[in-house]
């Protein structure tokens, strides 16, 4: 039963998609219409017709009065109203007419001048540290000095006395434990 449904469906699916692709083809294949029907070619003998274009319709126009109330003025005396000069807010005109050296970029400014540092008091020459990991000598073997054997590509390292130490060829060399779980390498189990 489940399979019969689940086969139905792909079935209406694909019939589904199948319609869709068709009805895109069709319809990239028509010219498309903006909206407005083509004119249609004058007739031979005809003269073309013109059509004046309707009349606007008045606007009623609402205007605040003196002493906060409205006044709605209509068509022509709208436009008396706002002819009145007088009446209208006056828009600031600026007196000055640019000069051409303002418009040019000005240069950059200098760049402010680094202030100097403090002679560093020289430190006591501190005792040179070991490097905590160094590579392994030619035969595979780690010196004396850092002698716990890491492998990079399991991420273990292994310490003198565990059961694989002798076997192990290392990639690298640490001074002791912590400096190869500083590296992100953890220890063999045994």
């Amino acid at each position: 039963m489940i399979r019969r449904t689940f086969r139905l469906g792909v079935l209406l699916g694909l019939a589904a998609g199948a319609a869709g692709a068709v009805k895109k083809a069709i319809d990239s294949r028509r010219p498309a219409t903006t909206g407005a029907s083509p004119a249609w070619p004058p007739m031979a003998g005809s003269e073309p017709v013109t059509v004046p274009a309707p009349p606007a319709p008045e606007q009623s126009e609402v205007v605040p009065a003196e002493g906060g109330a409205t006044e709605v003025h209509e068509g022509d005396a709208a436009e008396e109203h706002f002819a009145d000069t007088d009446r209208q807010p006056d828009v600031p005109v600026p007196d000055w007419t640019p000069n051409v050296a303002d418009l040019q970029e000005a240069p950059d400014p200098p760049a402010p001048a680094k202030p100097k540092k403090a002679a560093a008091k020289k430190k006591a020459a501190a005792p040179k540290r070991k490097a905590p990991w160094i590579e392994p000598e030619a035969d595979g073997t780690c010196p004396g000095s850092h002698p716990v054997k890491a492998k990079l590509a399991s991420k273990i390292f292994h310490l003198p006395g565990g059961f694989n130490y002798p076997r192990t060829r290392p990639d690298r060399c640490y001074i002791d434990a912590a400096a190869a779980e500083a590296d992100g390498l953890r220890p063999a189990k045994r």
